[in-house]
């Protein structure tokens, strides 16, 4: 793995942090506040997470296996919201949803574009899961 994969490993560590906290949390009675505090952060955490990927992007290396791991924690992070709709709060929900269509768009579009003009393509990056 590239060195600056390690920071998106952090970025996905974290993100599953506030994401597993989120989930306990829906398992017991949570005052409101608490859950928007939480859901923030899980917005936050994916907001970081993707801007942490698409700028390792921009280096030769970013791997299949990184693209995966992004994509498994953006979509952990939305589930996790969805899974308890009824207390998310609306706008976290949409943040996440619209990140994770970001990502999507972003290794289809853009992505491809900057593996070509890498030193080292990589053209066995697959966008299917």
């Amino acid at each position: 793995m590239n060195p600056i994969h390690f920071d998106i490993q952090r970025e996905i560590l974290d993100l599953r942090k506030v994401v597993r906290d989120r989930s306990d949390r829906t398992r017991q009675p949570t005052p409101a506040e608490e859950l928007k505090s939480i859901d923030m952060q899980v917005c936050v955490r994916s907001r970081s997470l993707f801007s942490r990927f698409a700028d390792a992007a921009l280096w030769p290396g970013v791997d299949e296996a990184t693209i995966k791991a992004v994509r498994y924690a953006l979509r952990a992070a939305l589930n996790c919201l969805n899974s308890d709709k009824e207390r998310a709060d609306e706008k976290c929900l949409e943040a996440v949803q619209n990140r994770l269509d970001a990502f999507e768009e972003f290794i289809t579009n853009d992505l491809p574009k900057v593996v070509r003009a890498s030193p080292a393509p990589l053209s066995a990056i697959s966008h299917a899961d």
